[in-house]
């Protein structure tokens, strides 16, 4: 009797002991501001722009100056160190066919016992716009073509001539809508282009830390500490700066995640939840402080460790594709005010 008490004792313990060193992960969220760096960075002495509209008065008249940016640039009304050309054709109608549509009506057995007909109309246009972009001195920096040739089509009618009456009818309403789309679409991907390109978008993205969630694993205070510490740290962050004590916060939370390895070294899956949590999470503070060497090496433990390693192949990726756009910009950090009120278009002969 007091071995099977005994053993049911010791059981009841290594299951208490079992289900403390239970290892649940969570995602706790938060968002990272940050200045997007140009894909193709120009002179940086660089920091006016302009823009023309060479096209019809009628697409002038849908179109302003204004609807064209860059981002951290300065724009100027007229020959900025950036001239950005932009040219649109009018919208040219080539044809309308009245096409139709047969549908066929069953009995409950297949077999055909009508059928009914419908019309839409079908427009044949053309489109094309244009915007280059020249510096002031007259070298070429870019283009970006748009057209569009699909046919548009109405709605279905009962009728061929209900149909045909109908683009006649609104003609004129379905030409400027027709345009105008386009042009507001050709005017969104300009503006995105640029701004991939030449300029300093500020952004705010979602992400993530992995954190100890099990309420009676002994770490989880002590991780739940150190995300209160961060999350309040990185709420601070602007595209402008990251502040010292900002700054100071983060690598404490690195520290601490330092030592999760050494004390958590078994080949169990539990040990590897908490080394993989550790190094990703190294890996994202890291990339945050702009320091994509030491993410990568983070990265690169992370697969070794064998707990989805896949993570850790992004996380590496993201991290070179860091260390190339730092490059490519000369840049240290992704954090700096940008200052435009002396921003002047370039004088003449310079």
């Amino acid at each position: 009797m007091k071995g099977t008490l005994r053993t049911t004792a010791i059981l009841v313990l290594l299951s208490v002991a079992s289900y403390a060193q239970k290892v649940d992960l969570d995602r706790f969220n938060f968002t990272f501001s940050y200045r997007n760096l140009p894909n193709e960075p120009l002179n940086p002495e660089y920091n006016t722009y302009s823009v023309k509209v060479n096209s019809s008065l009628n697409i002038r008249s849908q179109i302003s100056p204004d609807m064209i940016s860059i981002d951290g640039w300065k724009k100027v009304d007229d020959n900025g160190h950036v001239i950005i050309n932009f040219t649109s054709d009018d919208l040219i109608v080539r044809g309308v066919d009245i096409q139709e549509r047969v549908e066929e009506i069953k009995d409950k057995d297949g077999k055909v016992t009508g059928r009914k007909y419908y019309y839409l109309a079908a427009v044949d246009y053309t489109w094309a716009a244009e915007a280059q972009v020249k510096d002031y001195k007259g070298a070429s920096i870019g283009t970006k073509s748009f057209g569009a040739n699909s046919p548009w089509k109405s709605s279905e009618y009962s009728s061929r001539k209900e149909a045909s009456d109908y683009y006649n009818n609104n003609r004129s309403g379905i030409q400027a809508n027709l345009q105008k789309d386009h042009i507001n679409g050709a005017v969104n991907s300009i503006r995105t282009w640029l701004n991939n390109s030449y300029g300093y978008v500020s952004v705010k993205d979602p992400d993530i830390l992995w954190i100890l969630d099990s309420k009676k694993h002994p770490e989880t205070p002590a991780q739940h500490e150190q995300w209160e510490a961060f999350k309040a740290a990185v709420a601070t962050v602007t595209p402008e700066s990251i502040s010292d004590e900002t700054k100071e916060k983060f690598a404490a939370a690195i520290k601490y995640f330092d030592e999760i390895p050494a004390r958590f070294p078994d080949s169990d899956k539990a040990h590897k939840k908490l080394r993989y949590a550790a190094y990703y999470n190294k890996a994202k503070i890291y990339i945050f402080l702009d320091k994509p060497a030491e993410a990568i090496k983070e990265a690169e433990a992370l697969i070794t460790n064998d707990y989805d390693a896949g993570d850790g192949k992004r996380l590496k990726t993201e991290a070179e594709a860091l260390a190339n756009e730092l490059k490519k910009n000369n840049a240290t950090t992704r954090h700096f005010p940008i200052d435009l009120s002396k921003a002047a278009a370039p004088t003449a002969g310079n």
